[in-house]
This record gives structure tokens, C-alpha cells and sequence, in this order.
């Protein structure tokens, strides 16, 4: 299946300005197994699995009412290189093997970008700095 995605961000400009802390990309999938495998691109490029963290919402005693359960979110800290370009951008996700017993087809639910950038280059990366240790609770 493949998604369009529209970014009005210019990640290639502040990106080299050093403006740019993270660029996480999450895809919710419905009806997937823990044994499927499963391909992402974007824009053509393969997302590497080193930096994709898998999360399990199969089962949860509550949620909104809006979100559906039964799903995986597939949540990418993407690198530099698999940033998004200005304009339309392409998701696909492809399975790849399944076993024969799981019948339900996989849908692509949810599809977020979040874009965090820096105040400065030089600034605290969130309201508790990892590098400045738990003890710093921001800045006074």
C-alpha cells in the first residue's frame, strides 16, 4: 500500500542550519501478527530497522474512542538521509511474509509526522536535557 504525504517544511534548509532535533515518522498499522514482515519506504529509499521502534497496542483497557484498537505502531526516528522533502512525499508499506493462518488484511490506519526543531543551535534539546543529567529540571 502507498500513502501520499504533503510537507510544507524545509528540512533540507534548516536542516543544514542545524535547527532540525528530530524527525520521527509513525505508521499504525490494524490486523498485523507478531511474526509479519514487513517492508517501509519512503520516497523509494528502504527505512532502516536500526531506527524503528515496533510498539504493541493489541490490547489495551482503554483508549479514545476515535482510536481503534488491535494495531502496531511502527515509529521510525528517521536519519538525515531518509528526511522528508518539501511537497509531496511517498509512504508504502509491503508485506513481505505472513503466515497462512492470519487472514485479516493489513491496513495502514494512522500515518503522523512529527518535526521537533531547536530554538537555537545551541539551546536544550527538551525541558529536561538528557545530557544535563534528571536533575536539571530546565532552565531558571
Amino acid at each position: 500500500m502507498t500513502v501520499p504525504l504533503m510537507v510544507a517544511d524545509d528540512l533540507e534548509h534548516w536542516g543544514a542550519r542545524g535547527r532540525v532535533h528530530e524527525v520521527i515518522l509513525r505508521l499504525r498499522l490494524e490486523s498485523v501478527t507478531e511474526t509479519d514482515e514487513l517492508t517501509f519506504r519512503f520516497n523509494g529509499a528502504t527505512l532502516p530497522t536500526s531506527s524503528l521502534r515496533r510498539i504493541n497496542e493489541l490490547y489495551r483497557m482503554n483508549s479514545p474512542r476515535f482510536r481503534t484498537g488491535s494495531c502496531y505502531w511502527f515509529v521510525f526516528h528517521l536519519p538525515q538521509q531518509c528526511w522528508p522533502i518539501k511537497g509531496e512525499n511517498q509512504i508504502e508499506v509491503e508485506l513481505v511474509r505472513r503466515e497462512p493462518e492470519a487472514v485479516a488484511p493489513v491496513a495502514l490506519r494512522d500515518v503522523e509526522l512529527e518535526l521537533r526543531y531547536l530554538m537555537g543551535k545551541a539551546y536544550h534539546r527538551s525541558f529536561v536535557d538528557p545530557d544535563l543529567g534528571s536533575t536539571n529540571v530546565g532552565v531558571s
